[in-house]
């Protein structure tokens, strides 16, 4: 049985080496891509929120920031970068929260 090889694809020791220097490691694949995501820095967060008026280009700068590895098609190519935008609220942990008043 044939493995598919994904332009992109790290190694295992690659992957080692991201999670001991990040800790969760995140990837995406599609079209025979794969790229590999860290969390990112609130600095990186900040930056992105100065930017909602443009939601490709807030998605776009957490995809450029956070990408450690792999294909970089997800941020470079828009059919690929809309699909990820779904990845940018995953990086970014966004918590349910509850308004209440006593």
């Amino acid at each position: 049985m044939n493995k598919e090889v994904l332009t992109g694809q790290a190694t295992a020791e690659q992957i080692k080496t991201w999670k001991d220097k990040y800790g969760d490691i995140f990837f995406t694949r599609s079209d025979g891509h794969i790229a590999y995501f860290r969390k990112p820095t609130r600095p990186e967060v900040s930056y992105s929120m100065s930017l909602q008026s443009d939601p490709i280009k807030a998605s776009e700068s957490i995809l450029k920031a956070c990408h450690i590895g792999g294909s970089d098609v997800f941020y470079k190519e828009p059919g690929f970068m809309i699909g990820a935008s779904d990845l940018v609220e995953a990086l970014m942990d966004i918590k349910k929260v509850e308004l209440g008043k006593l």
